[in-house]
């Protein structure tokens, strides 16, 4: 219960604190409701089920906010620190008020940057695996999962990459994502090749 309250407490405060500072005003949380709209309107696509149990594993093991915080801070610009902070909390509630985890994890592949100016799970598959998404293999989703948290790493170093996929069928396997037989079968693929060209910067 104690908990509970000090949660509470935790994601209000800066809201309060803005409303009586002034940064969080009226005309900017109309403008959020209208990100937000935005966001909820993305059409995403067919995202693969494989790409978003491996997003949900990635942010596990990489300890980050949840992901309705990561989409509303990559959608909210550059704004003063109590001002975003309070925003980001107040959009991603509103956020988590409209769509599932799972449409958010869609939005979250479809928007975040995997490394040579690509952005979103479709340019990257395209430019930096030379795929088409309909024919991209669960190796090469993996390893797409894995470049987000600091792409220009793993694009560079495929120690690093392969490190990371396999922290990643770990947790995907004990967050009961993917059996034990699946994650055996994901440890075995081969690594996917994953291009450290210029990717989408090249077309």
């Amino acid at each position: 219960m104690i908990r509970v309250v000090g949660l509470i407490i935790l994601l209000v405060l800066p809201l309060a604190v803005a409303a009586q500072t002034g940064d969080l005003s009226e005309k900017r949380l109309a403008e959020l409701r209208v990100i937000a709209d935005r966001i909820a309107l993305i059409e995403t696509g067919d995202v693969p089920d494989m790409l978003v149990n491996a997003v949900f594993a990635a942010n596990g093991t990489r300890g980050e906010r949840p992901l309705a915080d990561q989409v509303a801070g990559m959608n909210l610009g550059a704004m003063r620190t109590l001002e975003r902070k309070a925003a980001v909390i107040a959009l991603a509630a509103f956020l988590h008020e409209r769509m599932s985890e799972r449409a958010i994890a869609e939005v979250y592949a479809a928007t975040v940057y995997y490394g040579r100016n690509c952005y979103g799970y479709v340019d990257a598959v395209r430019w930096l695996a030379r795929r088409t998404p309909d024919r991209a293999g669960d190796n090469v989703w993996l390893a797409l999962a894995a470049l987000p948290r600091s792409p220009s790493l793993y694009l560079r170093d495929r120690s690093a990459l392969k490190a990371r996929v396999a922290v990643i069928v770990t947790e995907m396997e004990a967050q009961n994502l993917v059996g034990s037989d699946a994650a055996e079968r994901l440890r075995g693929l081969p690594l996917a090749n994953i291009d450290s060209g210029k990717g989408c910067s090249g077309r």
